[in-house]
């Protein structure tokens, strides 16, 4: 999982790619995103992975502080996988 920044200035938006991979991209994996701001209110949003085994998802930043970010990957016939990273606005 990766952000376009690490660090984002008021009214930005962060753009996150996730990307599921298993040796080779896999494509069609069932993707959940959580944001966790600053301010605790967490927000989740779900897709599926496209032939590069990759989804995007906007986020729009509000609050100054450090944000978490968490997904999880699933299909039938892999290992569910998951990971996590943080951003902050200034």
């Amino acid at each position: 999982m990766t952000t376009d920044s690490q660090v984002y200035s008021k009214g930005s938006t962060a753009t996150i790619t996730v990307t599921v991979t298993s040796s080779t991209p896999v494509s069609g994996a069932a993707v959940t995103l959580k944001v966790a701001p600053p301010n605790g209110n967490t927000s989740q949003s779900t897709g599926t992975t496209n032939s590069n085994g990759q989804i995007t998802f906007s986020y729009h930043i509000v609050k100054s502080g450090t944000y978490t970010i968490s997904a999880t990957a699933t299909k039938s016939g892999y290992i569910s996988g998951s990971g996590s990273t943080t951003f902050s606005k200034t």
